[in-house]
């Protein structure tokens, strides 16, 4: 028989009390496994969302670094409200929308324009590669075209100038009878640079007022003269993508050549012109890419006829191409 002091606790009695401190200490232990188990849940969705989210925070980060590139386009009809534009791939679109005093961001895509989707075209390709290889353009490339054909181009050039402000003016007014301010209002800006560019083109390149008009240039006048005033913007969008192509062709020897300044460095530009902005924003909304293609075929095949004729080589008609 074991011999217990005074005021000491048998065995039992310790091991009694320990037993009854368990629970709590198992209610330890299990809070701290679940603190464990939920942060681990928290890692592992937190990383799930962020790894969906990557392509937009990449977006928005390559939009932010190329903000220098980016075009704004107003729209008349829009009071207040802007689009922003951009024109290539690599840079993302906003469309925004009033919602009271407030702008709330609709979207951010990365996207090609409707205009530049209408040249990556394969027969659009084709055409712009005919008019690069005509004898007009290589001459020039190679600085053995006579001086007197370029001469005879800046006359047509400078009658075509004068012919596209008449063009859309006329348009203009048609688009205001319709009610169609967007196009009335970008047709009247479009009727007025072209009226002021060929003055100043006539004054710097000493031509005559009237310029001459070929068989070519004067095919491609009644294009546009007969063409739906809704489409006219998308019949222009020829001449201001095609130019900037050609002008990138590589130009042997340019420090002596006379067309490396005149026209090669004249025609260079990275930048969207008015027209392929009014194309991406206003005439995207009343045409589709098939209905659009035809026009645009037809304003590059009158481009590439008036460069041939220059050139001393026949017209092509489109099923020649």
């Amino acid at each position: 028989m074991a011999i217990v002091k005074e005021g000491t606790s048998s065995t039992r009695e310790i091991l009694a009390r320990r037993r009854s401190s368990y629970p709590t200490f198992k209610a330890g232990i299990m809070a701290v496994v679940k603190f464990w188990i939920l942060l681990a849940v928290t890692v592992l969705v937190a990383t799930i969302i962020t790894a969906r989210n990557v392509p937009a925070v990449e977006a928005l980060a390559v939009s932010s670094n190329r903000t220098e590139l980016q075009r704004k386009w107003k729209d008349p009809l829009q009071e207040g409200k802007w689009h922003f534009k951009t024109p290539s791939r690599v840079l993302s679109r906003k469309k925004f929308q009033d919602v009271g005093e407030k702008t709330l961001e609709k979207s951010l895509i990365l996207y090609t324009s409707f205009s530049k989707k209408l040249f990556q075209n394969p027969f659009s390709q084709k055409i712009i590669k005919e008019a690069s290889s005509t004898t007009f353009i290589t001459g020039m490339a190679q600085g053995k075209l006579p001086l007197s054909n370029y001469r005879n181009f800046l006359e047509q050039d400078a009658a075509y100038f004068e012919h596209v402000a008449d063009v859309y003016r006329l348009a203009a007014i048609k688009m205001e009878i319709q009610k169609k301010k967007d196009y009335a209002y970008f047709y009247w800006k479009q009727s007025a640079k072209f009226f002021d560019l060929h003055k100043q083109f006539i004054q710097k390149k000493d031509l005559s007022e009237k310029g001459q008009v070929g068989t070519a240039l004067k095919a491609y006048m009644d294009f546009l003269s007969n063409v739906s005033p809704e489409h006219l913007a998308l019949a222009m969008l020829s001449c201001s993508v095609l130019y900037p192509e050609l002008a990138r062709i590589k130009v042997q020897n340019p420090e002596g050549n006379v067309y490396e300044k005149d026209f090669f460095q004249e025609n260079r530009r990275d930048d969207e012109s008015s027209t392929e902005k009014f194309v991406d924003e206003i005439i995207i909304k009343d045409i589709t890419e098939p209905r659009a293609l035809p026009i645009v075929w037809r304003g590059l095949k009158h481009e590439l006829n008036l460069l041939r004729e220059v050139g001393g080589q026949p017209a092509l008609s489109i099923q020649q191409l």
